[in-house]
This record gives structure tokens, sequence and C-alpha cells, in this order.
């Protein structure tokens, strides 16, 4: 395997083994370190969007009505 294929499988790895645990402590940092962040940019969002790794989905629920969203993670775990 290459070096890119190593590290891309390592980080698929790490991301897979984080999934079960991403959306409680996603909500943390949240409070406390942005506070209303997430809402403010997909809020302002319109026409096609892509959102790169886009986790569990957090975002999917802040988005306009009439976006067409595109997501894409690199862990299968994260998109289950």
């Amino acid at each position: 395997m290459t070096s890119e294929k190593t590290e891309t499988a390592k980080a698929r790895r790490v991301w897979d083994t984080f999934a079960p645990r991403y959306d409680r402590t996603m909500r943390f940092f949240e409070r406390v370190l942005l506070s209303g962040g997430r809402e403010w940019v997909c809020s302002r969002a319109h026409g096609d969007v892509l959102e790169v790794g886009v986790g569990t989905g957090l975002n999917f629920p802040l988005y306009p009505s009439g976006v067409r969203l595109t997501g894409v993670d690199l862990s299968p775990e994260m998109l289950a």
C-alpha cells in the first residue's frame, strides 16, 4: 500500500472508531466554543451545497429549505 493509501486507511479507522461518540462530543464543543456557529453558517447556504466531511449529518436540519445538499465523508461509519 502506498503511503497516501496507508494514511487514508488510518484516518478512516480513526473516524470509524469515533463515529458512535461524534454527535455527543460535538454538542459539547459547540456549547463551549462555537455558540451557534454551525447554525449561522448553514442558515446562509443556498442553491447547490457540497458538504465535505459531513460526519453524521448534524448540519442537515440546519440548512434552509430549497438547498440541494450533497454530503461526503471518508468514514462509512459516520454515514451509517
